[in-house]
């Protein structure tokens, strides 16, 4: 019974235990789901605020990147006139400018990174342009170009201008142009004063140097923005004043001899032409013109009359009448040949041989002191004129060289007066039946001429005395 009682009592202890352990492990098992529970409600909330932390933070380095866009927009609005033609303004300094690149260069998210690129490349290049205009601002002093400026500087800087786009090159080009003339200016006085002196250490002024030059290049320098121009050259220009003085003093004192030479010469002149004019001998004859007449071919008639009514024959006769009482002939050494009146034909000559015009004026004028010297020197019939006897020789149309013969002549044949010559130069006077049309009939002509053509036509001539 006691057994019974202690067994049942131990089976009892045993359940209890049983149902006590049940219950701790169905109370881990609760709890152990409660702390997951909340280790989940945790991660959540945890989760949560990160992600909320991590979204506010993204909205926020929008926010800021927006912000330096928007920074970037309004001062690029600063640096150019117009953004898109990249015209710079004058207020687009190169600090300004960097100022704008480090203010890019903040700009991280990737959807910036082309108009990043496209900004930084923008303010790049109008920086380089702002440090042009820096370097062409250093080289003028009050607007001017400065003297130490060299060639090579100007030249640089518009090689580099050369480079930009073309807003840029506006902005720049005339105030580089203003400079470059300027140098150009400086360079050409500098030059030109140089090239006054033969040398090198400008002693010597150049020989052919005129006032005017010189004053010329003195208001150029003068004239230069660059007033030290003036005051480097002075030296040289009073150099060049000195001896400009002298040469004018010489060249007056030139001018006055050469002035009294040509006076004497000119006296000179005058004596010799008043001795030349006095040594003419000869007269004056009765003119008959075959022109006027219309007597083309009547030179021989002509010349004969007028020597005749020189002498005192024939008073009153006219050209007209006395031309038609020559005696005419198919032999011109028996009388006149082809017409008196026409010229035609030109392929032959229309005249009479001295002999048959001898006997002509014989037997019209009853002169018989009519004589033919054909074969007489040009000294000869000279001598015949000195004692007044006027001589008809046989020459050329206009004195030109002779032109083809036909029957015994030249067909530019020409018959006039030989009424004078020069014993201090040989000159030969001749009165010419053919008026000119400026109304010419004495010709005055070289003894060479004369006695070349005279020589040439067979030496053909009449005297009457």
């Amino acid at each position: 019974m006691e057994k019974k009682e202690v067994a049942g009592k131990d089976n009892e202890g045993n359940d209890f235990e049983e149902k006590l352990a049940e219950g701790l492990v169905k109370l881990k098992k609760q709890n152990r789901k409660r702390w997951i529970t909340c280790g989940v409600a945790i991660v959540l909330v945890l989760v949560g605020a990160v992600v909320g932390y991590l979204l506010v933070g993204e909205m926020r380095a929008k926010a800021v990147q927006e912000g330096i866009v928007s920074d970037v927009e309004n001062g690029l609005g600063k640096i150019f006139v117009d953004v898109a033609a990249e015209v710079p303004s004058e207020r687009a300094t190169v600090a300004e400018i960097e100022r704008m690149e480090n203010i890019v260069r903040q700009l991280k998210r990737e959807e910036y990174a082309e108009w990043k690129e496209e900004k930084l490349e923008k303010l790049e290049r109008a920086k380089e342009y702002a440090l042009l205009k820096i370097k062409l601002e250093m080289m003028m002093e009050e607007g001017n170009l400065k003297l130490e400026v060299t060639s090579e500087q100007l030249a640089d800087a518009r090689k580099t201008m050369e480079k930009m786009r073309e807003g840029y090159r506006n902005e720049l080009k005339n105030v580089l142009k203003k400079l470059e003339m300027q140098k150009q200016a400086i360079d050409d006085v500098r030059r030109e004063v140089r090239e006054m002196f033969t040398d090198e250490a400008r002693t010597v002024v150049r020989g052919n140097l005129v006032r005017d030059e010189l004053n010329t290049i003195k208001t150029r320098a003068e004239s230069l923005p660059q007033k030290e121009i003036a005051s480097e050259l002075s030296g040289d220009f009073e150099k060049i004043e000195v001896v400009l003085k002298q040469r004018e003093i010489e060249a007056e004192e030139a001018r006055r001899r050469a002035y009294e030479a040509w006076l004497r010469a000119e006296e000179l002149r005058k004596q010799r032409e008043r001795e030349i004019a006095a040594a003419w001998v000869g007269f004056e004859v009765p003119y008959h013109s075959q022109t006027e007449s219309k007597i083309y071919n009547g030179c021989e008639a002509a010349s004969m009359l007028m020597a005749l009514q020189y002498k005192g024959y024939l008073a009153g006769m006219d050209l007209a009448t006395y031309v038609e009482m020559m005696p005419k002939s198919t032999d011109p050494f028996q009388g006149f040949t082809y017409s008196v009146y026409d010229l035609e034909p030109k392929t032959a000559a229309h005249w009479i041989a001295p002999a048959p015009l001898v006997k002509f004026g014989k037997e019209s004028s009853g002169n018989m002191e009519i004589v033919e010297v054909t074969g007489a020197s040009l000294d000869e019939l000279d001598r015949e004129v000195e004692a007044g006897n006027p001589v008809i020789i046989y020459l050329t149309w206009l004195f030109n060289p002779v032109k083809g013969w036909a029957e015994g002549a030249p067909l530019n044949l020409h018959v006039m007066l030989l009424t004078g010559y020069n014993t201090e130069t040989g000159s030969q006077r001749v009165t010419d039946p053919w008026t000119q049309a400026d109304g010419g009939r004495t010709y005055d002509l070289s003894k060479e001429l004369v006695e070349g053509l005279y020589n040439e036509t067979g030496r053909r001539a009449i005297v009457v005395r």
